[in-house]
């Protein structure tokens, strides 16, 4: 894995039933990058971020954080090693 990479997903897959939320999703994120998700919704952008952060796990694929995988940890595990995210309340 390459040093300037920080997170990297290959290969993601998630389905709900009938329903493809993310097919072979691939995303390499550099060491002090910013980026944004955007796309309509049902486009998969919660289940990817739901998927890095342990609350689902992805049916294919590997996730990949400072250089160890976290494809199957959980929230807690995956949060105590620095990947944060928080909740929109109404």
């Amino acid at each position: 894995m390459a040093d300037d990479i920080i997170l990297r997903a290959q290969g993601i897959c998630k389905q709900f039933g009938a329903v493809t939320a993310a097919d072979n999703v691939n995303v390499e994120v550099p060491a002090g990058a910013v980026y944004s998700l955007i796309g309509s919704n049902g486009a998969g952008k919660t289940t990817f971020v739901n998927m890095v952060t342990g609350y689902i796990k992805p049916d294919q694929g590997t996730i990949h954080f400072k250089g160890r995988e976290i494809t199957r940890l959980g929230p807690r595990q995956i949060a105590r090693l620095g990947i944060h995210r928080s909740f929109q309340i109404a």
